[in-house]
């Protein structure tokens, strides 16, 4: 079978979490990968792949900096269209029997075009089934509003929906629909858990430091990634790391996680019944749902607008979110299994 892979660029999780399926897939069928931005980076030396533009979310104070988000996404209008037409004219040539999109619009947009069978893998999705207005807080409308006109503008589509939830409760497979346990790094499946006195801290936004400033003044250690180590000598308990050589081993030992919201780390860190204080960006409404469900599930929580008073009560509670895991069952998806699923798709 010939198959298109196209994974969105923004952030790591979409390709950390592509990764190991298209390892699985090429066992088999012939793949043809396609990614930009932090995707692209990711696999460029690991497999032949294609260079394709992404639309930025642009991060400011850990929030989405909307006028200049919009201003960007408005100017890249003339050659997301051109790039679209090129990436069609590919498709028409290549004639794969299935695009699979890890949330990445382009491909969507052309098997849409194009009639040609696709499979979207998504944990937005799971936001579309389990969230209405109304049980939602009112402080994040604004939020989820954006959230729907970006899911109808740019990812309509997939015959298929896979579907990666940390919470299967109350989850119903549809016809086109199947909800997955969440997809995670081989790496991380064979790490052994252990709590160290340290805290690890991952950032999506690099110049969003208020989280070590709360953290040094709490004098509790930890290792941070994705910050700019230029400023590593402002602290004394908190080490800055570029290169993510031990970040395996780091996140296995660690006693808590913090990180914004995103999907796949939060995943990994239940796969390895890590407590989880979530500070989501403030407006990015998958991030605070993320957020919110690690809150229900009794594993963690999360804070908006983090100070020293809330970080402290978090720290407080370490031992109860950790004792939460004895009663719950989170299991990361085998990908093999999920193989069979892609491929039963297109018998259908």
């Amino acid at each position: 079978m010939k198959i298109v892979y196209s994974i969105n660029g923004q952030g790591r999780g979409h390709v950390t979490r592509s990764w190991p399926l298209i390892k699985e897939l090429m066992k088999k069928h012939d793949v043809y990968v396609y990614a930009g931005g932090n995707a692209y980076d990711f696999l460029h030396d690991k497999v032949k792949i294609k260079k394709i533009p992404y639309f930025k979310l642009i991060y400011y104070n850990n929030k989405i900096a909307y006028l200049i988000t919009l201003l960007n996404y408005i100017g890249t209008l003339p050659s997301m269209r051109k790039e679209l037409k090129i990436f069609e004219e590919e498709m028409k040539y290549l004639n794969p029997d299935l695009i699979i999109s890890d949330f990445e619009p382009l491909a969507l947009k052309a098997s849409r075009k194009l009639k040609i069978r696709s499979i979207i893998l998504s944990n937005q999705e799971e936001i579309l089934e389990k969230e209405s207005l109304f049980r939602i807080n009112p402080i994040f409308w604004p939020a989820y509003f954006i959230f729907l006109i970006a899911m109808k503008l740019d990812f309509r589509g997939g015959n298929i929906k896979l579907v990666t939830s940390i919470d299967r409760k109350n989850t119903i497979n549809r016809k086109n629909i199947i909800f997955i346990d969440p997809l995670v790094r081989e790496d991380i499946k064979k790490l052994k858990t252990s709590y160290k006195d340290y805290f690890f801290v991952y950032a999506t936004d690099k110049n969003n430091i208020k989280i070590l400033d709360l953290l040094e003044k709490t004098n509790k250690k930890a290792v941070a990634y994705g910050f700019n180590e230029k400023i590593a000598e402002k602290y004394k308990n908190i080490k800055l790391k570029s290169s993510e050589k031990n970040l395996f081993s780091d996140i296995a030992n660690c006693s808590v996680v913090i990180t914004s919201g995103g999907h796949s780390l939060i995943s990994e860190a239940i796969i390895l019944k890590k407590p989880i204080l979530s500070i989501p960006i403030r407006n990015q409404f998958e991030q605070i749902f993320n957020a919110i469900t690690v809150k229900k599930l009794g594993i963690g929580d999360y804070i908006l607008k983090p100070n020293k008073e809330k970080i402290e009560n978090f720290m407080k509670n370490i031992e109860k979110y950790r004792k939460t895991y004895q009663g719950i069952n989170v299991k990361n998806s085998d990908i093999k299994e999920i193989v069979k699923l892609i491929e039963k798709s297109m018998r259908l």
